[in-house]
């Protein structure tokens, strides 16, 4: 008996058969292969392969500090992750004070219920990876701090006093050159141990200054003030405070001595500006080495009291930001999307299947 008598179909029907079946089969195959690999080619790899993460730990306080700390961790997150902010860490990460930014990008993760946040930056390598985790976890520390301060002190905001690392000071300034080299030190700070570093070439003009985001008030007097101290000997500075070079004003001279010294210039702004730069300018064409701390600005002609001075940078543990780490290749989803492909080109060729068998009915109800 032949195949076509055991199987209780004629040979014609047998040979009809497996031409349509070997047919639809193959295109399945086809289409998941051609789908996949299309897949895989269209997912590009990653801009930025290497990855660091940084986390910061906010303290609990009471709902003064700026509500609640998973309201608190909420606020973090869309600060650092706004446009501004990004700038001003990508430029921090990059070469303070020339204004080159760190190419990468900046991710936060957060988790409230835990009190801590994670910076999740993205580089060329680790090395610029664990720049950027670490100047937006700096960033943050600031920012929580700002918040505790106001509530401590509610007509002055700090500038920074450097004990979560060097914040936005470094950027490019409208009124300063560039120092020779600005460095956060561990130790030795006003307040806290952190302090900034300062050495400038033998320019007039050079100096630290920090930009911060705050809308000013026509006609009315703001004060601007650093505590300062120098390493090198005869370092003549200038404080000043403004926002545009024909809405600024500058102090007296001061000759800085080795022990800590605070200067303070007030301005009156004539017009409406959305950013407030605060530093100071080396006066005398001498190489000068310095140190800045407990920087700070007060709504009024007159800086802060000690005590409200004291009250503004009593923010040292409000947050805590632990050293990034690098954690290695940022994840690609090559195989995930050629997965994807493979399911949408399986998909096709099956939709192509059931119009060719379609059409094969089609034939044979015509030819009936």
């Amino acid at each position: 008996m032949s195949f076509g008598v055991r199987a209780g179909l004629e040979p014609w029907r047998v040979w009809r058969w497996m031409p349509g079946r070997g047919a639809a089969i193959c295109l399945l195959v086809a289409g998941s292969l051609v789908g996949a690999i299309v897949g895989a080619l269209l997912r590009r790899p990653p801009a930025y392969p290497e990855r660091a993460e940084a986390l910061v730990v906010v303290a609990d306080g009471p709902s003064a500090l700026g509500g609640t700390r998973p309201e608190r961790i909420r606020t973090l997150v869309a600060a650092l992750t706004s446009q501004p902010v990004l700038t001003a860490v990508k430029l921090q990460a990059g070469t303070p004070g020339a204004g080159i930014s760190a190419s990468g990008s900046v991710n936060v993760e957060s988790h409230p219920s835990a009190g801590t946040l994670t910076v999740v930056a993205d580089a060329d390598n680790g090395s610029v990876a664990t720049t950027l985790a670490n100047s937006a976890s700096s960033y943050a520390v600031m920012l929580v701090g700002r918040v505790q301060a106001a509530a401590n002190a509610p007509y002055s905001i700090p500038a920074s006093d450097f004990s979560g690392g060097i914040g936005a000071w470094g950027g490019i300034s409208q009124f300063a050159l560039p120092p020779l080299s600005l460095r956060v030190a561990p130790t030795g700070g006003r307040y806290h141990d952190g302090s900034l570093s300062v050495v400038c070439p033998p320019k007039p003009g050079c100096g630290p200054s920090v930009s911060l985001e705050l809308t000013t008030v026509p006609h009315r007097a703001y004060t601007g003030a650093l505590w300062v101290r120098a390493v090198s000997h005869a370092v003549q500075i200038v404080p000043f405070l403004g926002s545009d070079p024909k809405d600024v004003a500058t102090g007296q001279p001061v000759t800085l001595a080795s022990t800590w010294r605070r200067v303070a210039v007030s301005w009156t702004p004539s017009h409406p500006h959305s950013r407030i730069e605060l530093g100071v300018l080396l006066a005398a064409p001498r190489t000068a080495r310095f140190v800045v701390d407990a920087a700070s600005i007060t709504y009024g002609p007159a800086p802060p009291s000690r005590a409200q001075e004291r009250h503004l940078f009593a923010h040292a543990g409000a947050a805590v930001a632990l050293p990034a780490q690098v954690t290695g290749v940022v994840p690609g989803k090559t195989a995930l999307s050629a997965a994807l492909g493979a399911v949408a080109g399986l998909l096709a060729a099956a939709v192509g299947c059931g119009a060719g068998a379609v059409a094969r009915r089609r034939q044979s109800d015509a030819q009936q």
